[in-house]
């Protein structure tokens, strides 16, 4: 009883078919397993997503109400501002017009290097005294008309100053 050489090789394509089934049956199951676990982590991805959607509308709605709280103090802060340089311009036009010493005076201490004068030129002599301002106007004057080509700075100069640019 021998089988003849045709059954055994379909015998042996069958057993080879059936194999290969079970081969390709393993590897479905592994891409099902692996679609099953994406679909999860897209859920998960889509549920981050509105919640962080969400949290965008909460910090956009929170910036719309910091801005619209904002919106007042900033015009009020300038028109402050304009105020405030419309007095500066006024009070210059005031000290240019008030006194032309005064003027001179302090276009003299714009233009001369107080701090490295002020050790070399101050004489030690000169007391400050009641009269001293009026000296230190014409020493201004003096300054201006090009007399001198330094300022002495005494301390009746700078209260004056102080004075005229306050």
């Amino acid at each position: 009883m021998s089988m003849p050489l045709t059954d055994v090789l379909l015998a042996g394509l069958g057993f080879v078919c059936m194999a290969y089934c079970l081969w390709i049956t393993l590897r479905l199951r592994r891409v099902y397993k692996t679609t099953q676990r994406l679909d999860r982590l897209l859920v998960q991805s889509e549920k981050a997503l509105e919640a962080n959607r969400a949290q965008l509308e909460s910090y956009e709605d929170q910036r719309y109400r910091v801005e619209q709280s904002l919106k007042g103090p900033l015009k009020e802060g300038e028109s402050v501002k304009n105020d405030l340089v419309y007095f500066v311009e006024r009070g210059e036009a005031l000290l240019h017009s008030l006194d032309p010493l005064v003027c001179a005076l302090v276009e003299a201490k714009k233009r001369t290097d107080v701090m490295s004068s002020e050790t070399e030129n101050r004489r030690p002599d000169r007391q400050t005294s009641p009269g001293s301002e009026v000296s230190d106007l014409r020493h201004a004057s003096e300054v201006k008309a090009g007399k001198k080509d330094r300022l002495i700075e005494t301390p009746a100069f700078l209260r004056l100053t102080k004075r005229a640019q306050g």
